[in-house]
């Protein structure tokens, strides 16, 4: 286990407003209690190699959507899929998925379609996974993987914990992390069926939802909220606009390149708005994407649409900052205009 990492979480802990502070105590036992299954994990999941299926990853910046798809998604129950009960088993995802099962806790509820940044509630519903990803994807100051590190990664392992995961469920599996948003061509090479869903949205709307992410996390706008991408360093320079709207930008051209090493039909840009407007039109093409038949989700269960919460909620003068900022990377590009200018 990455005893230094979960040392770095409590620091970072001690940091957030009390609604998003973790309980310390609890962060131990699940610590010990991971660090005891992970022998056991290790040897149950000696059996599989890799997945038989593709693996479906939904990625993006900070704030666009990457929660709901991953409910729409766990919702058509043709996806396999980490549930905030199995995310407690974050070095036994096999161990914990299983236990899932035999509870009855898989596939067992619909999905709220609720979320507040990024958290869900109910066992039943999707977990980002991060403590999982974290002790695999090992940084240094920001959310790149040392290079180093991937050429030391025990890749054998990994592999057999997703095709573990797959078997349980005898379905594809789906995770969404943005941290795999930054590992795109690790990913496809060492998990050659991999698909993403690249979520993208508005970055005005996205950046200003950021800030009030840093505003509900740290209490301010200066507390780093999220992904760090590889230009962090420079980031943490400029005033909070820019460096908000920097980091949806850097991420995107992170994930834009990773695109380099994907098929163009193995992956699936996805705009927020489309999202919102056609979620069964959008789901069935993401089914599609990850190898399963729409025909067999009853996507009529969907709702027909979501609300628009495109607005501005900023004062008019940190309105005008932010648009400013905006401009200032993106120019006349849109997100997905980055995303593939990256990926020549």
């Amino acid at each position: 286990m990455n005893l230094e990492l979960q040392a770095w979480s409590v620091s970072m802990n001690e940091q957030r407003t009390s609604e998003f502070r973790k309980d310390v105590t609890q962060e131990e036992q699940l610590q010990r209690m991971n660090e005891l299954l992970w022998p056991y994990e290790k040897d149950a999941i000696s059996q599989f190699t890799e997945p038989a299926k593709p693996t479906l990853f939904i990625v993006g910046a900070p704030r666009s959507a990457t929660t709901l798809v991953y409910q729409l998604v766990s919702d058509t129950g043709l996806f396999g899929y980490i549930s905030n009960y199995i995310a407690r088993f974050y070095a036994a995802p096999f161990i914990g998925a299983l236990q899932a099962k035999t509870l009855g806790m898989v596939h067992s509820s619909k999905m709220s379609f609720e979320s507040k940044f990024g958290r869900t509630k109910g066992w039943h519903e999707p977990h980002q996974f991060n403590y999982f990803w974290r002790k695999w994807f090992r940084y240094d100051k920001d959310h790149q993987m040392n290079q180093s590190f991937i050429e030391s990664m025990d890749k054998i392992t990994f592999r057999r914990e997703i095709a573990a995961l797959e078997n349980v469920f005898q379905q594809p599996m789906a995770f969404k992390s943005l941290y795999c948003g930054l590992q795109v061509e690790f990913l496809k090479r060492t998990l050659p069926k991999s698909r993403f869903v690249i979520c993208t949205r508005n970055p005005l709307y996205q950046a200003q939802s950021i800030l009030s992410g840093r505003k509900a996390f740290f209490g301010t706008y200066e507390g780093w909220f999220s992904l760090k991408p590889a230009e962090y360093s420079s980031l943490k320079e400029m005033d909070v606009f820019h460096q908000v709207a920097g980091q949806i930008y850097y991420i995107l051209k992170s994930i834009g390149s990773g695109l380099k090493a994907v098929g163009e039909h193995e992956y699936q840009i996805i705009d927020q708005e489309d999202l919102i407007r056609d979620p069964r039109g959008v789901m069935s093409n993401i089914i599609k994407l990850g190898g399963q038949d729409p025909t067999k989700a009853n996507l009529s269960n969907l709702p027909e649409s979501f609300e628009n919460r495109n607005e501005q909620k900023l004062p008019d003068e940190e309105w005008e900052q932010l648009k400013e900022a905006i401009d200032d990377f993106f120019g006349d590009m849109s997100c997905r205009d980055v995303l593939l200018d990256s990926s020549h």
